[in-house]
Formats: C-alpha cells, structure tokens, sequence
C-alpha cells in the first residue's frame, strides 16, 4: 500500500492510497485548497513536467544500472585476459629454459667429439677401426 499523487480535472491536486495494481481506493483528500483560474491551467502541466522529469530519472537508473554491468562484465573480460597473458609468459619462459637446456646438451654433446678427436689424432696408433665397438 503506497501514497500516490494524481491529477484532477479542476486542477486539485489529492492524495489516492493505491491498494494494487491498478485498483484505487474510493477514499481521496485534498492537499491544497480551490486553486486560482492560472494555478488549475498550470497544475496539469506542472505534473506532466513533472512525471516526465520522473520518467527521465527511471531511464537514466536504467541506463546506469546498464553501464554498471558492461563495467563488471569487461572487469571480469580484463581479469581473464590477464589470466591468460600471465599463463603465457610463464608457459613461454618454461619454453624458453628447456631450449637453453636442449642447446646447452647439443654444445656439451660436440664438444665431447671434438675432444675425443683430438685424442684420436694424437694417438696415431689407435686407427679408426679400434674407435668402433664391436
């Protein structure tokens, strides 16, 4: 149950107690008094103004109600991405580390037939034939 204003033909303005959707209450009282001949032609107008000002504010809480879930939504859209971004780098540096490793084994890798050679060709009694297994 809820207090409305609404408009009167002569130009008064009443209090109605809504009872549900659209059913209203019998019962109605006067807030001001017989009003002038300028004050019943302005009073209707001053309520449309009015319920237009009312009808403005409800769309722009609507629009701000909507802006404010774009902004959580994208919020939510740049915790992901840099989630992700993050999952990246470290996926890359890992990448990165296990190359230098890899690279690391190759060098070792030629150098060990690089020493051997030169062993091998310091002996010349050890042919190539004895450098073979069996």
């Amino acid at each position: 149950m809820c207090m409305t204003w609404i408009s009167v033909c002569c130009g008064h303005l009443c209090s109605s107690i809504i009872l549900g959707s659209d059913e209203h209450c019998k019962f109605f009282k006067w807030l001001d008094g017989i009003p002038c001949r300028r004050g019943a032609e302005t009073a209707p107008i001053v309520i449309a103004e009015f319920s237009r000002l009312e009808a403005e504010a409800a769309m722009a809480k609507n629009n701000e109600m909507e802006a404010r879930a774009m902004i959580a939504n994208l919020l939510h859209r740049e915790r992901v991405a840099k989630y992700s971004a993050e999952k990246a780098r470290v996926s890359l540096c890992m990448a990165n580390a296990r190359a230098r490793k890899y690279q690391i084994a190759l060098l070792m890798s030629w150098l060990a037939v690089v020493v051997l050679f030169i062993f091998s060709l310091g002996n010349r009694e050890v042919g190539l034939r004895q450098m073979c297994l069996p």
